[in-house]
């Protein structure tokens, strides 16, 4: 009795495996054919526009810019495709991230004040290299990972290649971060008068 309750059970998974190739060839057929619709085109378009404007925010250097730019697209993913409680935690997570290491920048122009931050991370632990692993770096760190993860889903070569995108500012995001902590905690070692 118990061989043919094994060879039925492989029986229906053989079934269920074959019904699941078909749904999944039918699938990729309707992909491809929406693939080909005027309104996806449009859609494909209006991303590599999104494309050039990121680029051109990585390449001006500007962590504000860089950052005001990804706070700006997961307001935008919050507001139109939030589709589970997961990921709008995921994304409300993300917006605070954002807002944290916006008001990281802003202590950074103050050295005096960040120097305190400085001080709040005295252990190993709380450093990377010779700088606070502070609440923006962490962010950014977390964010980078977010993107990566994101980068593992079903999407269309363009989307693909925004997530590229922000993963790659970023971690320049992460680096320019670095370099303006040394550079506001080095210029608030010097002495007053030079």
């Amino acid at each position: 009795m118990e061989t043919i309750g094994w060879r039925k059970s492989m029986t229906s998974t053989g079934k269920l495996l074959a019904d699941l190739d078909n749904l999944l060839i039918a699938e990729e057929g309707s992909v491809l054919r929406a693939r080909q619709t005027r309104a996806f085109r449009k859609i494909v378009g209006e991303r590599k526009k999104i494309l050039v404007l990121l680029r051109e925010a990585r390449d001006s250097r500007n962590i504000d810019l860089i950052i005001a730019a990804e706070k700006m697209l997961i307001e935008g993913d919050l507001l139109r495709y939030t589709n589970s409680r997961e990921m709008r935690a995921s994304l409300t997570s993300a917006f605070h991230e954002m807002v944290a290491i916006e008001l990281h920048l802003e202590l950074l122009k103050e050295p005096e004040k960040y120097r305190f931050v400085d001080r709040l991370h005295g252990t190993p632990k709380t450093r990377e290299g010779d700088y606070p692993l502070d609440t923006a770096r962490l962010a950014l760190n977390s964010h980078v990972a977010r993107l990566k993860n994101l980068d593992r889903s079903r999407l269309d070569e363009t989307e693909k290649e925004l997530i590229e995108l922000r993963k790659e500012y970023m971690i320049f995001a992460r680096d320019l971060y670095i370099a303006r902590q040394a550079e506001t905690l080095v210029g608030a070692e010097k002495p007053a008068g030079m």
